[in-house]
């Protein structure tokens, strides 16, 4: 039984094995406050926000300069800061974008939401104050104040916090804002599946006549090149047999021309 071997060139063989390999993903974090944590859980990607963390004080100018240059990140904050006054925000504000772009971040910056609160006017303020001061900075904004978080359905019972749906729904408006593609998956289908390629079977001693599939063109033939030696194994007419005795026995000669100049050449004793 013969064998066939394939050999794949070095070049095509580490092409293919770095194909089997998914690419590294890009370094993105989430930062900033408290619902910066559950932006994080919705969106997967690795958390560097806390709690009570706001514009002042500093924590959140510490967490963008331990972030990896170059890095994406989402950070929640201003929720902290509109609980009391929200004069003098601006130094900070520019702090941070300063900070963000001495390290090359792509800074996706998620402003407050709607509070169930008595201080929602300051998130509403401090949303325009944010819109304005980054705007022209290359910093991505993210406007939170939308009716459909405000909705008591995607919100936890303090009126600050929200439940899995809303940070859901909080990490889609801003993976849409700052261009990220975020993954779903589709329903099931009840459509039948494509039909997959059989596995090869070892070949058996009696070869059988291969079909191929009704769906193959003529222009979709197997690239593989078979090649066929074929021999005709009719003999050329030999001489007429010529008898001799050899010690008294009847000895018979007699030669076999083939094509191609091949010989064969055989000797029939009788039995007496």
């Amino acid at each position: 039984m013969s064998r066939a071997r394939i050999l794949v060139p070095a070049a095509l063989a580490g092409f293919l094995l770095s194909a089997s390999v998914p690419a590294q993903a890009a370094n993105e974090i989430v930062a900033g406050d408290s619902l910066g944590v559950g932006i994080a859980m919705a969106s997967g990607f690795e958390n560097r926000a806390a709690n009570s963390v706001s514009i002042r004080g500093g924590r959140a100018l510490d967490q963008l300069r331990r972030v990896r240059p170059g890095s994406t990140v989402y950070m929640s904050l201003g929720t902290n800061d509109a609980v009391g006054s929200i004069k003098g925000l601006e130094k900070g504000i520019d702090q941070l974008v300063q900070t963000a772009q001495a390290s090359r971040l792509k800074l996706v910056w998620i402003g407050p939401p709607c509070v169930n609160k008595q201080w929602d006017k300051r998130a509403a303020e401090l949303d325009g104050m944010l819109r304005a001061r980054l705007s022209g900075t290359g910093v991505t904004y993210v406007s939170m104040r939308d009716a459909n978080l405000c909705t008591p359905s995607v919100r936890s019972k303090d009126g600050v916090h929200f439940n899995m749906e809303g940070y859901r729904a909080m990490w889609s408006k801003a993976a849409a804002a700052s261009g990220h593609l975020v993954a779903s998956v589709a329903p099931a289908r009840a459509e039948t599946p494509a039909r997959a390629e059989p596995p090869a079977r070892a070949e058996r001693p009696a070869a059988r006549k291969h079909t191929p599939p009704a769906d193959v063109t003529s222009q979709e033939r197997p690239r593989v090149r078979t090649v066929v030696t074929s021999a005709s194994l009719a003999p050329i007419a030999p001489p007429a047999p010529k008898r001799r005795l050899v010690a008294g026995n009847s000895f018979f000669s007699l030669e076999f021309h083939w094509p191609d100049t091949s010989r064969f050449t055989g000797s029939f004793v009788p039995s007496r």
